[in-house]
């Protein structure tokens, strides 16, 4: 977010001006696109153009400096400083099931939510109008007060399975792991240098005991592993992540020819090969996950692709088995461990960092004086890159 120059006008009267521009563009574009109007109760903004979302990432940007601006220093370290109780209403959302209590195309009542849920009914009302004042939830227009209605946040969070998942995997996997992350940085300083970033040694182990890693934890707990698999899902699902754009990032021809295999490491369910499939006609893809991973993503494997789409049990930190194939593919992994194994949620969970195209460079070449860094290209439309190095034999 950038910040505000001076100008004879003024930064309150500048600024809205360049928002204004903004939104005109930003309705134009939308509406060019057969979209309608999209509303605290609508949302039409799904699956946008690559330019579109350019615009609308401006406009947001734009207008989130507006509004620090108008709150001034005071103000803004206020609503910063309080921001832990929109983690309190969502995770009392997710944890009580309110969202699936109010019906998808009615209302209800303050207190048939809270019999439904277990609990009275002014809790349920102070939880409520909290959610409301970031427009989850509204009260039904021109009935009386307390008789409540969805929002198009709300909604989601009713009918999306993924979605009510990513903001469990947040607040109860992951915030409780950022609250201890100062502990866990303390604790690091009296460790060897090179022991101070490992994933045991992350705040992830002060939250679920010594020497416990994030990916550990989830290999034991089947329900928090499913959980943070359906919210990697829904933020998967975003523009800025959304896996098709590997379809024109690379040149998958010069890859594309029979008997040709790409290993997706740490694949997941199978979204790259699922994404890349209709793209290629020759190359066999190979997924590779920890066990209970494989076995959901052999479920998830639309039966018209299990001739080319092909799951097997395999952990990253032991050596590869597949030798000798076109593409080694990681998507969402390296950047999940430190250096000496391979943004703050990082930090806290993982003990890693994402890293400038010179780290990356530095990585791979540390890694192996046999592969060659191509460099990174990024994605049009995407918050994501690609990073290619290519293995020479001597």
């Amino acid at each position: 977010m950038g910040s505000i120059e001076g100008t004879s006008h003024g930064a309150f009267t500048t600024l809205p001006r360049e928002i204004l521009r903004l939104a005109s563009n930003l309705d134009s574009q939308i509406a060019s696109h057969g979209r309608g109007a999209t509303t605290s109760d609508i949302d039409t903004l799904e699956e946008l153009p690559a330019d579109v979302n350019a615009t609308r990432d401006e406009f947001i940007d734009k207008t989130q400096t507006a509004k620090r601006l108008a709150q001034g220093a005071r103000g803004a370290l206020w609503e910063l400083g309080f921001q832990f109780t929109d983690e309190m209403t969502l995770r009392a959302i997710h944890e009580f099931r309110l969202a699936e209590q109010v019906p998808l195309d009615g209302s209800a009542t303050l207190g048939e939510i809270a019999q439904d849920s277990d609990l009275d009914a002014e809790t349920v009302e102070r939880i409520l109008r909290h959610a409301m004042s970031s427009h989850i939830f509204s009260e039904a227009p021109g009935s009386p007060p307390g008789r409540v209605v969805h929002t198009a946040i709300s909604r989601l969070l009713a009918t999306g399975p993924d979605a009510l998942s990513a903001v469990g995997m947040v607040v109860h996997d992951l915030a409780p792991i950022g609250t201890r992350l100062n502990d866990a940085l303390r604790a690091q300083r009296h460790l060897p240098a090179n022991e101070r970033y490992e994933p045991t040694n992350a705040a992830t182990a002060l939250v679920f005991g010594e020497g416990a890693s994030f990916f550990g934890v989830l290999a034991g707990d089947k329900e928090r592993a499913a959980r943070f698999g359906g919210g990697m899902r829904h933020f998967a699902h975003g523009a800025a992540w959304d896996v098709k754009h590997l379809l024109t990032a690379y040149d998958w021809s010069s890859v594309d020819h029979s008997g040709a295999v790409l290993v997706d490491v740490g694949g997941g369910i199978g979204a790259v090969p699922r994404a890349l499939v209709d793209a290629t006609q020759h190359l066999g893809y190979i997924v590779q996950d920890l066990p209970d991973t494989v076995a959901d993503g052999v479920d998830a494997l639309p039966p018209s692709l299990s001739s080319r789409v092909a799951f097997e049990a395999h952990n990253f930190f032991d050596p590869q088995e597949r030798r000798g194939v076109d593409v080694y593919f990681l998507r969402w992994v390296l950047h999940n461990w430190s250096d000496n194994n391979m943004d703050l949620v990082m930090l806290a969970a993982w003990n890693s960092a994402e890293r400038t195209e010179a780290m990356w460079k530095v990585l791979i070449e540390m890694a192996d004086p046999r592969l060659r860094f191509e460099g990174v290209r990024q994605l049009e439309g995407s918050l994501l890159s690609i990073v290619e190095a290519v293995w020479e034999e001597p």
